[in-house]
């Protein structure tokens, strides 16, 4: 959660790790920004199939 969550002198630390890959592709620059768009839970996978998961929710929310 650190990775996601966490602030460095007001400022997350994926957006540190962003500022100081500069040098990296357009595609890797997506990537670390689309780790953003997460959410924290604990999840079961019932079944996989290619790239298609079912799963189970343990979230209490």
């Amino acid at each position: 959660m650190f990775l996601t969550e966490g602030q460095v002198n007001g400022q997350s630390v994926l957006d540190i790790f962003t500022q100081n890959i500069s040098n990296r592709s357009q595609d890797d620059q997506a990537l670390v920004e689309s780790w953003k768009r997460t959410f924290n839970g604990l999840f079961m996978v019932l079944q996989a199939e290619g790239d298609r998961y079912e799963v189970m929710n343990f979230s209490l929310d």
